[in-house]
């Protein structure tokens, strides 16, 4: 009966250990994925930003990737080397079953104390959980509602491009 107790101490144990190194697992892989799409986006680099997405985001990538079509060659490669200098920093996660939300900040390393605060201010991306992989989730009109927030994600998207 003694070696039942301690066997069944043994698993609960175990399992404690297993759900919160899982957790920890979710935390880490959002923090990849988010950085990673966000580092693809504002570098312009769409077909690797949509290996971090859902099917749905892929089409809001390809409609931005128009945008920038026929553009200046030298004024896309002045822009692109401006936003190569800028890094993406994943401030936090909130991870809610197969939903995330990361709160993230785009530095520029030549931003000045005049200029505006705007490019240091934290943003969020949103995230799900697809097939046991963490994706971005984002649509042109809706978005993940975590916590009841409401966020423009269409005009995040742009503002992480630029």
């Amino acid at each position: 009966m003694k070696n039942a107790k301690q066997n069944l101490k043994k698993y609960v144990i175990l399992l404690i250990v297993l759900v919160l190194a899982s957790c920890n697992s979710d935390e880490k892989q959002v923090k990849v994925v988010a950085k990673n799409y966000l580092t693809a986006m504002k570098d312009f680099e769409y077909e690797k930003a949509k290996e971090f997405v859902t099917t749905e985001t892929v089409r809001i990538i390809d409609v931005y990737a128009q945008l920038f079509e026929g553009t200046d060659p030298i004024i896309m490669d002045k822009v692109k080397s401006d936003a190569k200098k800028r890094e993406v920093k994943i401030l936090d996660v909130k991870i809610n079953q197969d939903q995330a939300e990361a709160t993230y900040r785009i530095d520029d390393p030549d931003r000045t104390n005049d200029d505006e605060v705007d490019s240091d201010e934290s943003k969020k991306i949103y995230l799900k959980k697809t097939n046991g992989k963490w994706l971005v989730f984002q649509y042109k009109e809706k978005k993940m509602d975590m916590e009841n927030e409401s966020d423009d994600v269409t005009e995040e998207l742009a503002e992480t491009g630029s």
